[in-house]
Formats: C-alpha cells, sequence, structure tokens
C-alpha cells in the first residue's frame, strides 16, 4: 500500500513536469473474475502485481475460485504508463449445493495454461476435487503451471488433482 501511495505522488510530481504520458487506473475491485481485471488493468497499459495468492483445499463445484477483494490505486487515479496497480484476491464460493460432476470414473482434464477459475470448474465437471496451492511469491499473472495427474489418465471419481501456479 504504501508503495503504491508513493507510486501515485511520483506520478502527479512527474505529469507536472509534462515528462510522461498518464493513464487512469480502471476499477477492478471488487470483481468476480481475476482474469478480466488483470486484462483491464494491463489494457489502461498499467502493470499488475499480485502480492499472494491464497491456497484453496479440496474444492469442489461450491468453489468459483479467486476474486479480487481490493485495488490499490484505487479507481481513477492518475498514474504514469507502465505503473504497477495492485490486486488482492480473496477465495470465492457460491454458496450452492457444491459436488462433483462426472462418473464413476474420470478423466483428468488439461488443466495447465488455464486461469484458476476455469481449472477448478473443469475439473470439478470431470468429477476430481481441487487443490491450488498457495503463491507466497508476487506474480503478474494467474495461470496453472502443473497439475499433480496428467491430462488424459482416468482416475477414480473423487480424487483431488492438485494445482501449481506459475510465477512471474
Amino acid at each position: 500500500m504504501i508503495v503504491a501511495g508513493l507510486a501515485t505522488a511520483l506520478a502527479l510530481a512527474f505529469s507536472a513536469c509534462g515528462q510522461t504520458p498518464l493513464a487512469s487506473i480502471p476499477g477492478v475491485a471488487p470483481a468476480p473474475d481475476p482474469s478480466t481485471a488483470i486484462a483491464a488493468v494491463e489494457s489502461a497499459g498499467l502493470r499488475v502485481e499480485i502480492p499472494s495468492v491464497p491456497g484453496i483445499r479440496h474444492a469442489d463445484r461450491g468453489v468459483n475460485g479467486y476474486s479480487v477483494l481490493r485495488q490499490s490505486p484505487s479507481a481513477d487515479t492518475r498514474v504514469p504508463r507502465g505503473s504497477v496497480v495492485l490486486l488482492t484476491l480473496s477465495l470465492s464460493v457460491n454458496g450452492g449445493p457444491g459436488g462433483l460432476g462426472g462418473a464413476a470414473r474420470a478423466t483428468v482434464p488439461r488443466l495447465t495454461g488455464l486461469d484458476p477459475n476455469h481449472a477448478l470448474r473443469a475439473a470439478a465437471d470431470a468429477g476430481l476435487y481441487v487443490t491450488i496451492l498457495p503463491l507466497r511469491v508476487p506474480t503478474d499473472h494467474l495461470v496453472i503451471a502443473r497439475q499433480s495427474i496428467p491430462a488424459g489418465r482416468t482416475v477414480p471419481h473423487g480424487m483431488t488433482v492438485v494445482l501449481a501456479l506459475s510465477v512471474s
């Protein structure tokens, strides 16, 4: 938060000199989909940093994945293009019945390369529980880098696939 405040102060100082083009920070929090928030920030000519990503344990269809809880600096703040917008994520649950889709045996879908929310839905629909390992280092994107059970393998319904996020 202090870094974001310092960035805003520097933006105002640079803009007074007319040396750096400014961008207006889009309002992306709260939001149900981090991928959409990241795309909006990047399309404004800004960079995203997610300081950490909470883990998800043994999730089924009752868990949506992640949502954007907060952003810093706030919406409509003017900063130099290329500045960083911090996004704070939280776990999003839907309050529905949860459960798993699929039959007695599940074919593991390819989850690498997906954003975590889509990976979670695809795995639960196939009949798998999902654990996403926490990410305690900053990142600028949310993409599944590894999955514990290879895509295409047939496993018993209700197994847990562990997913790891990529780091930037």
